[in-house]
């Protein structure tokens, strides 16, 4: 029989994302009595899934025991999974509106449709007593793969614990535990996950398309939840997580180049500004950042460390912080999970005696926060002073950072550019260009 035909006689509702998964097939021996079974030598085909091994069932005390050794083929998810629905489209006029006028609406209609409160239906067998192993060769979903897991699980009781399970994902070792208990019609999960030195630059590229960091990273984490629903489950999560490490932030041929003029110091910069020892002075503040951030998180690994306490599922952090060259980066964050929001504060500070060079403030939805403010002390030399001693060479540069045209394009103009030098727009292309 077709798989997709077969599910749904236990489950009338399932609808896989995929509309035939394929034939069911199993071959396999069997030796032993109803009350004593054992399944030898098992080749089982579950529509894309292969799976070998053996089994065996049993009776102890009235209770069903069960007993399983299988290893499957890679496991497909969005194949299984329902399908995913479309995102819902709101013209820019009204989502203009809506941000002015209706933030709480819309963050809440955001939540609402990010987590689902339909019954998630964990139903855990209380008459039924089992120890697997499971070994796959990959479990994918979407993008995200996890190479060679390996599943011990042991339920006992109507309590489902997952005494270990390993896999490789980003070239990093994932180890976790777990257990889930039920409590009528919700359950209780306990979790412990550590995520061993993940290549961040294999992450960024496969999660986002982007070749913008380098470093391995280690994170550890345990917390709680209760519930029946995403929502629920999101709602009542609880607790700690520690992320250490290090990050290089990669640059572009361009960016290099640009970045390039700054660090050289005053020297290279006198070459394309002539002997104006005054323009110098002023375009500092400018290079200072420039060349900070380069030295500090471009050229060199930064260390990378800090703690978040989860309170229902609100994660907070004081103590995020970019450690690099005499450069320091922390950032304070609170990342409210149920309802997709994001505040954050970052402040590099190159010289603990003077306030931050720079402060960076983000809020908004998780994944694109759209309220920015860039502050710190060097906004505090104005854009009228730092203007007016910037020359053709220095602003080519500029377009790249601030939004606009590339340099190249810029360049093929007759005129030298003179496009206005706003520090709060560049500052934020600044940011924008060298975040991952």
């Amino acid at each position: 029989p077709e798989l997709n035909t077969a599910l749904r006689k236990f489950a009338p509702k399932y609808r896989p994302a995929a509309a035939k998964l394929g034939p069911v097939s199993v071959l396999a021996y069997l030796r032993g009595t109803p009350d004593n079974l054992s399944i030898q030598e098992i080749d089982a085909k579950l529509g894309p899934v292969a799976i070998a091994g053996q089994a065996s069932f049993g009776k102890v005390q009235g209770r069903l025991s069960v007993n399983a050794n299988l290893k499957t083929s890679e496991i497909f998810l969005d194949l299984f999974l329902p399908p995913s629905p479309r995102p819902t489209t709101t013209s820019r006029s009204s989502t203009s509106r809506n941000s002015r006028g209706s933030t709480a609406r819309a963050g809440n209609a955001v939540s609402a449709q990010r987590w689902p409160n339909d019954p998630i239906g964990i139903a855990i067998p209380t008459d039924i007593d089992a120890d697997l192993k499971l070994e796959m060769v990959a479990l994918t979903k979407d993008k995200v793969k996890l190479e060679q897991p390996r599943l011990h699980a042991v339920l006992k009781s109507g309590r489902l614990a997952v005494n270990s399970f390993d896999a490789k994902i980003f070239d990093s070792k994932l180890s976790a535990k777990a257990a889930v208990e039920p409590r009528g019609k919700s359950a209780a999960i306990a979790a412990e996950v550590t995520l061993e030195r993940l290549s961040t630059r294999r992450a960024v590229n496969t999660l986002i398309g982007q070749d913008r960091v380098m470093g391995p990273i280690s994170v550890s984490a345990n917390f709680t939840t209760a519930g029946h629903s995403e929502r629920t489950f999101v709602s009542a999560l609880n607790g700690n997580a520690a992320i250490h490490g290090q990050a290089q932030f990669l640059l572009t041929k361009e960016e290099r180049n640009t970045l390039g003029l700054a660090a050289a110091g005053s020297t290279l910069l006198s070459t394309f500004l002539g002997n104006k020892v005054s323009a110098l002075s002023k375009l500092a503040p400018i290079s200072q950042l420039l060349a900070s951030l380069d030295q500090a998180f471009g050229r060199n690994p930064a260390a990378v460390s800090g703690q978040f306490r989860v309170v229902n599922g609100v994660a907070q952090t004081d103590n995020l912080t970019l450690r690099g060259r005499g450069n320091v980066a922390t950032t304070r964050a609170t990342i409210d999970l149920p309802r997709w929001q994001l505040v954050s504060v970052t402040e590099l500070v190159d010289d603990p005696q003077q306030e931050p060079l720079v402060t960076f403030d983000a809020s908004g939805p998780l994944n694109a926060p759209s309220r920015t403010k860039v502050g710190g002390r060097l906004l505090r030399y104005g854009a009228s002073k730092v203007q007016q001693q910037v020359t053709n060479p220095i602003q080519k540069l500029l377009p790249g950072l601030m939004g606009g045209g590339s340099s190249s394009q810029s360049s093929g103009s007759s005129q030298p550019l003179q496009q206005p030098l706003d520090p709060d727009r560049l500052l934020k292309g600044i940011f924008k260009n060298l975040k991952p």
